[in-house]
């Protein structure tokens, strides 16, 4: 009994440093993190193969601007600091340091708008903790890509969501619009967060709040009208201005990776019209940029062998598709020699110049052919998805065991000796109703995680690549939530 005290009373002493000293905690860990970052090579410049879109893209008139293939959110991020930057010889080597400053920035305003809305101290502190130290953000910093900042504005995103329910401003709706405005202009595949913000609304409002039918159904109506609104105009103006619906001109493109992989001379001898005249260059381009012997799906070929052929080809069959469309819509070709062409992606720098081109009339034609190949070879096509949605949340699994060793180990002794500690001093015992809501934010922290990971990481990153690029952005809440439940309710007893 006594050594059930002791540790029960060491436990509410802990409680009550960390719930006194918690913003201390917060920045000792960034000062730490930025430290620990700036003794590595992960704050200098590197070269990502996508830089050049960003860094080209054309603001000269709204024409193009809606045109280009890249929407305009990190480009106008790089025009600004290019701007305040001026004059510097090599401007661009403090962009890692701006892209970490402004991470660590949102993510204190997301421990500030969940205290604001109510949360536990220390279960804001362990959300926080892990989003100060995700490693997938400290490894992109050096580039020029959209990962680092869309981690952000997500962050400011569901702060800003927390924070109109506790300040119902204009302030705070206009505050929330544009950052999930920016988020999809950054990373259009968030372009599902605007689609869920009026159900998160509306769960939020169930979870923490008196039932009203009435008061539900404005809340849902508003959140919509600030989300989507937003994205419907700018669609309608797309199509207005370059004919066009959707956020950018490379939903074809991307999808013809897909499509290029079906493609052989049964299905184009089914096509008609355009998409035939492009499917044969297609794959005239295929055979000569890839003198291999086309990979064959048949029963015979494990399945796990077949989702890596098909993962490894399928960033060149896009290139592939891009290229023979530029050709054929412009008469324009970067290479002509077949052995460079085999892999266009090393040499990025020479297509650069190709970035400008005005990639809406080409986007429109590859996303015509992609559809018409893939309507014909959909029964191969489904189970490929089954299967890359397998094998690929497989891959995730093994990078996690390799890359979180160290949460792992902290999960499986939160596991088998803090949480039996705290069940066996009965620590628990007299403040039920603060583990009703420490429960209760964790379940609405769950259901953000949850939502997150399955609509961007999986519903769909299975049409592009399922693979960690992808996957780790939308997994930025998942790690603490599964810390959260693996962690025993720790609350100042009162």
């Amino acid at each position: 009994m006594a050594a059930k005290v002791k540790i029960k009373n060491l436990i509410t002493k802990l409680a009550n440093f960390i719930n006194k000293y918690h913003w201390r905690i917060i920045i000792i860990q960034v000062v730490l993190c930025v430290g620990i970052l700036k003794s590595t090579s992960l704050l200098k410049l590197g070269f990502f193969n996508d830089q050049p879109g960003y860094l080209l893209f054309d603001f000269s008139s709204l024409r193009t601007i809606l045109g280009e293939y890249r929407t305009f959110g990190l480009p106008l991020l790089l025009k600004l600091y290019s701007i305040i930057f001026k004059g510097y010889e090599h401007r661009f080597y403090l962009w890692p340091w701006v892209q970490m400053f402004f991470y660590f920035f949102s993510v204190f305003f997301l421990y500030w708008a969940m205290l604001k809305f109510g949360f536990n101290r220390i279960l804001s502190l362990i959300i926080a903790s892990h989003l100060i130290w995700e490693n997938s953000v400290h490894a992109n910093l050096k580039f020029i890509m959209t990962e680092p900042w869309a981690a952000s504005f997500l962050n400011l995103t569901i702060g800003c969501l927390l924070l109109t329910f506790r300040q119902r401003s204009w302030k705070t709706y206009l505050a929330l619009g544009f950052s999930t405005f920016f988020l999809y202009q950054i990373r259009p595949n968030c372009v599902f967060v605007p689609i869920l913000l009026p159900f998160w609304a509306v769960i939020i409002s169930l979870m923490f709040e008196r039932f009203n039918f009435i008061k539900v159904k404005n809340i849902f109506i508003l959140y919509a009208a600030i989300a989507l609104i937003p994205l419907f105009l700018f669609c309608w103006l797309r199509l207005f201005v370059v004919g066009q619906f959707g956020l950018s001109a490379f939903g074809g493109t991307t999808l013809s990776m897909q499509a290029t992989y079906y493609l052989n001379e049964d299905n184009i001898k089914r096509l008609s019209g355009e998409s035939r005249i492009i499917a044969e260059k297609i794959l005239a381009h295929k055979r000569k940029f890839r003198p291999l012997p086309e990979p064959k799906l048949s029963p015979s070929i494990n399945r796990e062998q077949k989702y890596l052929m098909q993962k490894v080809s399928q960033p060149s069959d896009c290139m592939i598709s891009w290229l023979a469309a530029i050709k054929y819509m412009t008469g324009k070709e970067p290479f002509d020699d077949p052995v460079k062409n085999i892999d266009p992606w090393n040499h990025i720098n020479t297509l650069a110049t190709f970035f400008t081109i005005y990639n809406v009339d080409i986007d429109k034609l590859l996303m015509k052919y992609s559809k018409d190949v893939l309507m014909l070879e959909w029964r191969q096509c489904l189970p490929w998805i089954a299967e890359k949605t397998f094998f690929g949340m497989g891959q995730f699994i093994k990078d996690i065991r390799s890359t979180r060793r160290a949460w792992i180990i902290f999960l499986v002794t939160m596991l088998l000796i803090i949480r039996p500690i705290f069940f066996w001093c009965n620590y628990r015992a007299k403040i039920k109703s603060e583990i009703k809501q420490w429960y209760r934010q964790l379940y609405l922290v769950t259901i953000l995680a949850l939502s997150i990971f399955l609509f961007g990481g999986i519903f769909i990153s299975i049409f592009v690549s399922l693979e960690s690029r992808y996957l780790e952005l939308f997994s930025l809440y998942l790690f603490p939530t599964i810390t959260l439940w693996a962690f025993p309710p720790f609350i100042v007893e009162k």
